[in-house]
């Protein structure tokens, strides 16, 4: 659950609450540029730190309390200089020189950033002094291919963060000159590029929005977490009037909305009866420094709370005046196929699978050394013998988080994760004012007899048999992808050429033969034959009448491992009561999360979040909520 202040919660209750408000940002970023970047300055002061700038967040919101004007703050975020051999801070680049009366600088400083490679970009995005907030009233950019000069432009930014929207085609060096300071006698500061731009939709250009987050608790659905939204159409590269994001366009935007392109979505409650001392003690300075204390005490203020990571699907549309997008969370990226699963007759804990398949599947890092993904410690005490089966990543994902009595979601940080679901309740209540409606809808499903969960054993077979026989035309060297039913002490020979590399695995094998005419490829190994032994964990009280459960995980290969995930599914079967709700909107609920939720018998019933769909439009928010009841009645 995401956490709010009371004045969010006192908002919600009242009978008319202040607006809803949504925001979409969108980074067209090339994060391979920093990384072959070398930047460099002659003339910087001596803690400047110019590489810090092209880190992923930039250089850190904090900077020394120098004799500028008004850059002796008592703010915190001003630090007194360390004395010699002290710790510097990463402030960014720092010219030496100071402007001059009337802003100038003579002579301009430049920061010059030449690349290992070339690189291509929409855009850049310039963070100037962040902490003062003020930036150069002009800048010159100049950008080369070897010796060639691609763009020389003088820029007049009007903001601390200001974004140059200019197509940069293949340069390999970049230089930025301070011309002149919007205020005189400072230096030139730069705490922040990023090469490419971010796009933000606000209030005035969506129209319409959708968010779906929803978690099976006992893994037998994948989790679903995407993000549609609908926005005006305006090109906010090419200019207002063209249409920008319409695909037939090809001067458009559209073509930067390429999918794995990552978003953030944030939702924000307008606080329209002020806050208390108490209330603006709980918030986060970021919540309040851009708010005036009119706003504070007489209302107005907003409060904000991340909605969650996402990544484009790269398939924008276009319906006349507008224009619609669609996200998926990182476990939506993961559609191609594992097929690396080995038998090898020993243990391998499921900390160790999951690791292997988030490796193979590439998910994108947004901090590079950092990996998206999450992992219970005690994935690494539970073990099986399976070889993983030929599945999509995120099959596999599912397989994994199931036998070890886990849940798999996306977090609204974007961090792919295979834990316990959290236990013991939050406190926060839903009473029925907040439905909209009389009461929740009640779905109550079938009493539940038993739940059988086999653990399941292999063993080689006694002989070597051709797993897979063919002849290929070889000129120079052929690569293969093949798949086979799962075996052990797999091999590959080659007759009229060679096998020049294989990796093979239980299931399937990549295998580059080489030769020049025809080459006859054999694969052998050694059949896996599978046999089952079946625990089950009987309902209390059980209803002779009732439904049988029987669960199917590979993955599960001892008596004690099956008997432990026979339980956990029969434990969460027996909470047999489904709640359906529409709601006012509540972007701070996530699947997973236990709540007390009023209905017409009770005002205080113990429920499980499992799907959280919010609507926008229109500076409106509703939702529409799916809970299971906390106890078995």
């Amino acid at each position: 659950m995401q956490r709010v202040s009371e004045a969010y919660r006192r908002e919600l209750e009242q009978p008319v609450v202040g607006a809803a408000h949504l925001r979409v940002s969108l980074g067209l970023i090339d994060s391979d540029a920093a990384a072959t970047a070398a930047p460099s300055s002659e003339a910087q002061s001596y803690w400047s730190a110019p590489s810090s700038a092209l880190a992923a967040q930039g250089a850190q919101l904090q900077s020394w309390a120098t004799f500028e004007p008004g850059r002796w703050k008592a703010d915190g975020k001003l630090t007194i200089p360390a004395p010699p051999g002290g710790k510097l801070l990463a402030e960014g680049y720092v010219s030496e020189a100071l402007s001059g009366a009337d802003g100038a600088f003579t002579p301009a400083p430049v920061l010059d950033i030449r690349f290992s490679k070339t690189h291509t970009v929409a855009g850049l995005t310039f963070g100037f002094d962040r902490v003062a907030g003020e930036w150069p009233a002009e800048l010159r950019v100049r950008a080369w291919r070897g010796e060639a000069l691609l763009y020389d432009e003088v820029q007049r930014p009007d903001a601390a963060a200001w974004q140059l929207d200019a197509p940069l085609e293949r340069f390999d060096r970049l230089a930025v000159s301070f011309l002149r300071s919007s205020r005189p006698r400072r230096r030139a500061r730069l705490s922040q590029l990023m090469f490419g731009i971010g796009l933000t939709f606000e209030d005035g250009s969506l129209t319409g929005a959708k968010q779906t987050l929803e978690v099976d608790p006992i893994g037998r659905r994948l989790p679903t977490g995407k993000f549609e939204w609908q926005a005006v159409n305006i090109n906010r590269l090419t200019g207002a009037g063209s249409a920008g994001y319409d695909p037939d366009d090809p001067a458009g935007i559209w073509r930067y909305f390429e999918q794995r392109n990552p978003i953030r979505v944030e939702y924000g409650q307008e606080i329209s009866r002020g806050l208390k001392w108490g209330d603006a003690a709980q918030m986060d300075w970021a919540s309040l420094e851009l708010t005036g204390w009119q706003e504070v005490y007489e209302g107005g203020l907003v409060e904000w709370l991340p909605g969650g990571r996402f990544f484009l699907t790269g398939q924008p549309s276009t319906e006349g005046l507008f224009a619609k997008f669609a996200a998926t969370d990182a476990l939506g990226l993961l559609d191609d196929t594992y097929y690396k699963g080995v038998w090898d007759g020993e243990e391998h804990s499921l900390y160790e699978l999951a690791l292997a398949v988030l490796e193979d599947a590439g998910v994108p890092r947004e901090y590079e050394d950092t990996p998206p993904w999450r992992l219970w410690e005690g994935l690494k005490e539970i073990s099986t013998t399976a070889p993983l089966p030929v599945k999509k990543h995120r099959e596999c994902l599912q397989l994994i988080a199931h036998a070890g009595c886990c849940c798999l979601y996306v977090d609204r940080e974007g961090y792919i994760c295979l834990a316990p679901a959290p236990g013991g309740q939050s406190g926060v209540e839903l009473g029925l004012g907040a439905i909209l409606g009389s009461a929740p809808k009640v779905e109550k499903v079938a009493s539940l007899l038993r739940v059988d969960c086999p653990a399941t054993t292999y063993a080689l077979g006694g002989e070597a048999k051709q797993l897979h026989k063919a002849s290929y035309q070889v000129e120079g060297e052929l690569a293969l992808h093949l798949s086979w039913s799962q075996a052990g002490e797999v091999s590959a020979t080659a007759t009229g050429g060679s096998v020049a590399a294989a990796e093979l695995y239980a299931a399937a094998g990549d295998i580059t033969l080489t030769g020049n005419g025809p080459v006859e490829l054999v694969v052998s190994g050694k059949a896996l034959a599978t046999s089952a032994q079946t625990a089950s964990a009987p309902a209390p009280d059980a209803d002779p009448s009732g439904a049988v459960e029987v669960l199917n995980n590979p993955l599960v290969t001892n008596p004690e491992r099956a008997a432990a995930v026979a339980a956990w599914v029969r434990d969460y079967l027996l909470r047999r009561s489904t709640y359906s709700c529409a709601t006012r909107g509540n972007p701070e609920f996530d699947p997973l999360d236990r709540v007390l939720l009023g209905t017409e018998f009770a005002a205080r019933v113990p429920a499980q979040v499992l799907k959280n769909e919010l609507e926008y439009s229109g500076g409106g928010l509703k939702g529409n909520l799916i809970l299971k009841r906390g106890d078995t009645t």
